[in-house]
């Protein structure tokens, strides 16, 4: 019990911010699983960089010694073998076939690699500004103090710091969807309560 004592309370203080960081955290995971497990749909080239090399490839100002990336993971032309009917039965001839699907899934994938890659660009932003902003509690006081009508007391201060992540949150939530006066009263009435309970938090 002593040993898990400790953890419970942070656990306990700072539920909503693990929860919001857990969810972007599995946000991101998802991204990446997603974009490995496309990956390994493909035998003949790599989806990892298939924008990229695409990009690569049409920027470039002499494209006639090249291999369209396009073309390497869809390609749209292909060896087969074609049955005909002639005068001692089935002959097979060799030919060419044009994969029409394939002009159009290279661009879809393309998009989709694009898609994938804004996915995985904005959840790693995400999660960095969501630890950053809930650790560096003393840059959120100060935003709460000049979006309302607080003084910035010791004892308000006091009251915030010791609410945890959690309680700053909602009081952050509270700020943000009530006016001034109003904030200001239910900030008072929990510092009450807190300084009457000797520092339990209590979140309502």
């Amino acid at each position: 019990m002593r040993a898990s004592g400790p953890i419970q309370f942070v656990l306990v203080r700072h539920k909503f911010f693990f929860i919001l960081l857990f969810s972007k955290f599995a946000n991101l995971f998802t991204v990446l699983l997603v974009l490995f497990a496309t990956n390994q749909i493909f035998k003949l080239g790599s989806f990892l960089a298939y924008g990229y090399v695409w990009l690569d490839y049409a920027l470039a100002l002499d494209q006639s010694t090249q291999t369209n990336p396009l073309d390497v993971l869809f390609p749209k032309m292909v060896a087969c073998e074609i049955e005909k009917w002639g005068t001692t039965g089935l002959v097979n001839e060799a030919g060419m076939c044009v994969l029409a699907p394939n002009v159009v899934n290279s661009y879809f994938f393309l998009t989709f690699w694009v898609v994938l890659l804004l996915g995985v660009f904005f959840n790693i932003v995400s999660c960095l500004f969501s630890t950053t902003s809930h650790l560096f509690t003393l840059g959120r006081w100060k935003t709460l103090t000049t979006s309302t009508f607080m003084k910035g007391t010791p004892a308000e201060k006091w009251v915030f710091f010791n609410s945890g992540t959690s309680g700053q949150i909602t009081l952050e939530i509270i700020a943000q969807n009530t006016g001034a006066r109003m904030f200001e009263k239910v900030f008072q009435r929990k510092q009450w309560y807190q300084r009457r309970v000797r520092g339990r938090i209590i979140l309502y």
